[in-house]
Parts: C-alpha cells; structure tokens; sequence
C-alpha cells in the first residue's frame, strides 16, 4: 500500500527534469506530476519515462506555481504528501528517515525539515532543536520543498494569488499556506531531518532589491499574518532597518500589496 506521494510541480520545458527524480519503484511511495504544459506536447522521450506504475501526469493549463501545487493536491490519494519541485533530488535513505518520522508523529500535519544544496551545504540556517510553528524562533521561515503534509480534510490548499506566475505577486505562498493550517487548528511542527537536495538553494523571496512583486509580495503576507495595521508598522520597520539604498519606491511596492489584499478582502 502507498504511503506517500511526491507531488512534483513543473511547467514547460522543465517536464524533461522530472523522470531525474524517480527512484527505484517502491511499494510505498508514488509520484504525482502536475505540469502545466504551456501549449506543448510531452516529449517522447521523457513520455516513456513515465510508463511506470508509481508514476501519475496531469496536465493543467495556464500559469501559477500555487495553482499546479494545488493540482497536485486534489490528486493526492495517499495519507502522506511531500511537496517537490522538479529541481530536487531524494534517496532511499531520505525517503525512509521522513516515513519513519510521519508514521511515529500521527498527532503532527504539517512536517517541517531541512534542505541542502548540491554540495551539502543547508538551504539556511535551521534549528538543530524540533519546535511547533506556533513557538518557532523569530524569522523562521520555510519553503514548499522543505514540507510534508499528514493530508484530512482540514488542510488547506495554497492561496493561488501568491507563488510564481500568479501576477501581481511572486512569492510568499508558503508562509501564507502555514498561516492558514494553523488557523484551521492543524499542528505544525519543525524537525531537523534533512529531506531533499535541490540545485537551486536561493528562493525567491532573495530578491527583494530586484522584483517589485517580491517587494509587493512582502506587503501582502505581512498584511495575511498581520492585519492592515501590522503590516504597515513591519513594512515601515523593515524599510528603515534594510533598504537605506532602496529607493522609496521600495515602501511603495510593500504597501502596494497590503492594498491589494485589503481591496479583495472588501470585495
């Protein structure tokens, strides 16, 4: 019986670095692919690497990194789910030490690990201590590849006008996604189990100097953990202790995107 399913978000092109991802079949574990294909065909090639029993494609139209995670959700038919890009790599040992642990913590929903880069190095800088999401450490923060999910019928779906390709925004997808679990009364919890390897360890939310969606996206979240007010007083903190080179503009874009949550709020 499988336990777990690999939800592997990808677009494009990129499909042709998913079957990298797959290992040996296994009873246990499953891999469900969303690729939103943007008009293309599967390529032959990487067609036949998915002729495999433990292996499901759905195709889905238009852009939206939170839209195709979401896809890969509602096809999720096993009790637990690791969240996956199609830049990650696992091991056997990996797979195991994460089942080991959902198995042996039924209270817990929400898994929260570590990731390392290609040559070892973490992703960031974690807790050597497990903690709960309600209790974490002051900028603590975690990534859709660094989670896994103990799925019922509380667990919430990902806001889709967050995460790349939605628009207006770009990132922040995630911490709006932990947000809403524990408000739904799931138990969020951090362990120090390193679970995956990507090539890409610099997420999104990194240029904030670069993207002024980055820039709106950081108004928005705040404003969904925060309230109006909240946002606004962090927005300005952050303005005067970190973007002294910053035009502006930079405040701006942060209450840009308080306003655009506030504005669909009242809708």
């Amino acid at each position: 019986m499988a336990l777990l399913s690999i939800l592997i978000s990808t677009a494009g092109e990129r499909i042709r670095h998913v079957p990298a991802i797959f290992l040996p079949e296994r009873a246990d574990v499953r891999y469900i692919v969303s690729w939103q294909n943007c008009g293309l065909s599967l390529p032959l090639e990487v067609k036949e690497n998915f002729k495999r029993n433990d292996v499901e494609l759905y195709s889905l139209s238009g852009k939206g990194l939170s839209r195709n995670r979401n896809n890969a959700l509602r096809h999720c038919r096993t009790p637990f789910a690791l969240i996956a890009d199609d830049d990650v790599s696992y091991t056997e040992k990996q797979i195991n030490n994460l089942l080991n642990l959902m198995t042996g913590h039924p209270q817990v929903d929400i898994f929260c690990c570590r990731v390392e880069g290609q040559n070892g190095e973490f992703l960031k800088s974690y807790s050597p201590a497990p903690f709960s999401y309600k209790g974490r450490p002051a900028g603590s923060y975690f990534s859709s590849i660094e989670i896994a999910l103990h799925i019922n019928k509380r667990m919430p779906f990902f806001d889709d006008r967050f995460g790349l390709g939605a628009g207006f925004l770009s990132c922040g997808e995630e911490e709006v996604f932990l947000h809403d679990a524990d408000a739904a009364g799931l138990n969020i919890r951090y362990f120090p189990l390193t679970i995956c390897r990507t090539s890409d360890i610099q997420t999104t939310g990194t240029r904030f100097a670069e993207d002024v969606r980055v820039r709106r996206s950081k108004g928005a979240v705040l404003y969904i953990l925060h309230g109006y007010w909240g946002a606004v007083v962090r927005c300005l903190k952050f303005y005067f202790l970190h973007c002294p080179l910053l035009h502006f503009s930079a405040l701006r874009d942060m209450t840009d995107g308080i306003r655009y949550i506030e504005k669909a709020r009242r809708c």
